[in-house]
């Protein structure tokens, strides 16, 4: 059985490199004294492999990207340095591992081949998010093969689940690993600084600091996304990944260093993991947001269908029809069940005919398909249970449109067809504002061009949330 043998936070300002910053390394002491001791306890751990996190390394905003490519090669070039170079062997079968891992926690992650995302910019390439840390890690003596990973913008809860999915994959793997999360903090401690002054910065860092001093993930979620942005950081979402991957174990941190030399906060740090310990799953405390009070205010067909979709996803079973159903239930009804995981679509499967005996089973069936079988969504898994919003809609009878204004976007849902093709938008849909744009929505589900004439067809709906 593999290890995560320890978890270290490093900074990766190429000025703190000597053939790159020359005497300006003098200025930042403290952050290269932190960096050669953070390096040096890393290669006396003697990995087999270093994970490493990057904010600099290809980005997407709505999954993360985990690197695929055999080889990787980079230079201090662009920084002055072409002679400090790097080509670094990448673990390909822990990647993959870790893919497989977060994909099942349903976490959108992305394979990154050899090739380019946008001009110039290859997936063959290091970043100095990676190659920063890696200077003092070689100048430290250890070689090994190392993983390359992104952050995205997705949920933080979102990124902790997914440091939880790297310690698996590196458990399963049956190699000792260490987790790396290069990340610089505010960049908006001076006002003499490249990125001006905000009073938030200093306040971030401190938090950054108490929470690698505590050991207590849960500090990072309390500061709210508009103080987080005034900071102007890249260490959040890294730090995040690599708490995560500590997740239910006892903790012994040591902060190397901090300071803020050139109006950037550096923090170098380090989390040494020791035995498991329940009182350290943060993560149920992140993901359990009072679910019993939520659960009260229910309305009948939302809680339907959430005990149809936790009896499927933990015990793979499907609920009979309760025979306390209301009134409204137990006619025959299009349904459609939606699901939505911090405020993201996750996933919405429906029928906009009866396709059951009523109302109630027709929500039972959807509240599983919407879990399981939409294409768009890898399956709900039960860590996600916790994290997910359910809505249904019942639909009445659609009425044949004559005219573009007897439509409405935010009252009546479309129906459009072409010979076999067909497709249906439900009404009220966030960003959908215009009958245009729910008319195009609605033709690219159905695969009819925006310039091709069509029936089409309005419904109202009643929503339960």
């Amino acid at each position: 059985m593999g290890r995560l043998i320890l978890g270290s936070l490093c900074p990766h300002p190429p000025i703190i490199i000597p053939e790159v910053g020359g005497d300006e390394v003098n200025k930042a002491e403290k952050t290269f004294k932190g960096m050669q001791a953070a390096a040096e306890s890393i290669a006396r751990k003697d990995p087999d492999v270093l994970v490493i996190i990057s904010p600099h390394a290809p980005a997407f905003p709505d999954q993360i990207a985990v690197n695929q490519v055999p080889i990787l090669r980079g230079s201090l070039g662009q920084f002055g340095a072409f002679q400090v170079e790097f080509r670094e062997e990448n673990d390909l079968e822990l990647g993959r591992s870790i893919v497989k891992k977060a994909r099942e926690k349903g976490i959108p992650v992305k394979e990154l081949g050899a090739g380019y995302l946008r001009e110039s910019f290859s997936t063959e390439i290091l970043d100095h998010g990676i190659m920063v840390p890696l200077y003092f890690i070689r100048k430290a003596g250890l070689n090994c093969p190392i993983v390359p990973i992104s952050i995205s913008f997705l949920p933080l809860e979102q990124m902790y689940l997914f440091g939880i999915a790297v310690r698996e994959a590196i458990e399963e793997s049956g190699k000792n690993a260490v987790v790396l999360a290069s990340g610089d903090m505010s960049h908006k401690l001076s006002s003499s600084g490249p990125y001006g002054y905000d009073a938030a910065g200093k306040v971030f860092d401190e938090k950054i600091v108490e929470s690698l001093s505590k050991t207590d993930p849960l500090i990072l979620f309390e500061m709210s996304e508009d103080f987080v942005e005034r900071a102007a950081q890249c260490g959040l979402r890294p730090l995040t990944m690599l708490f995560g991957s500590l997740d239910g174990f006892d903790v012994e941190s040591t902060v190397h260093s901090y300071e803020g030399p050139f109006g950037v906060g550096y923090v170098v740090a380090e989390l040494l993991p020791g035995k498991e310990n329940k009182e350290r799953n943060f993560l149920d405390r992140l993901l359990s947001v009072d679910a019993k009070e939520k659960e009260n205010n229910f309305s009948y067909p939302v809680k339907l269908a959430w005990d149809s979709l936790r009896a499927y996803i933990l015990e793979e079973k499907i609920i009979p029809v309760p025979e306390d159903i209301p009134d409204e239930l137990k006619k025959p009804a299009g349904a459609f069940v939606s699901l939505k995981k911090k405020g993201q679509l996750r996933g919405c499967i429906g029928t906009f005919r009866p396709t059951r005996k009523n109302a109630a089973e027709e929500i039972i069936m959807n509240a599983i398909s919407a879990a399981i079988r939409d294409p768009r969504f890898p399956p709900v898994s039960p860590e996600e249970l916790d994290q997910l919003e359910l809505s249904v809609d019942i639909l009445k009878e659609p009425e044949p449109v004559k005219d573009l204004g007897e439509l409405d976007p935010k009252r009546y849902g479309v129906i459009v067809r072409k010979g076999a093709r067909a497709g249906l938008l439900l009404p009220d849909i966030e960003g959908v504002d215009t009958v245009q744009e729910q008319l195009k929505i609605a033709k690219e589900k159905a695969g009819i061009s925006p310039f091709e004439d069509c029936e089409i067809e309005r419904f109202e709906v009643i929503r339960y949330k």
